[in-house]
């Protein structure tokens, strides 16, 4: 199975919405649209670099917000994309 495709289904089983869309994977919060189409604040995310040791890893961002994750761990990816999805929305009702 490729990347793309496992870490589409991880990001599912944390309840979120995910497609696979091109290399990366777009993921979204259940709570702020359904399937379709795919909000504007759906997150990228798209193989890359660590910053900190250039590793293999997962990479998003949303505004001035970013984050990354090893490559290899599909699971803790999906799992801090809804954590990062998550405090985004919180950021948003606070300032909205």
């Amino acid at each position: 199975m490729r990347e793309t495709e496992a870490l589409a289904r991880a990001c599912r089983e944390q309840s979120l919405y995910a497609l696979c869309q091109g290399n990366g994977v777009r993921a979204w919060l259940r709570s702020l649209a359904g399937p379709w189409p795919i909000p504007d604040a759906a997150l990228w995310v798209l193989p890359g670099y660590d910053p900190n040791d250039g590793g293999r890893s997962w990479t998003w961002e949303q505004g001035q917000r970013r984050g990354w994750h090893p490559r290899d761990d599909i699971q803790g990816t999906a799992a801090a994309v809804a954590e990062f999805l998550q405090a985004g929305r919180t950021e948003v009702q606070r300032d909205g």
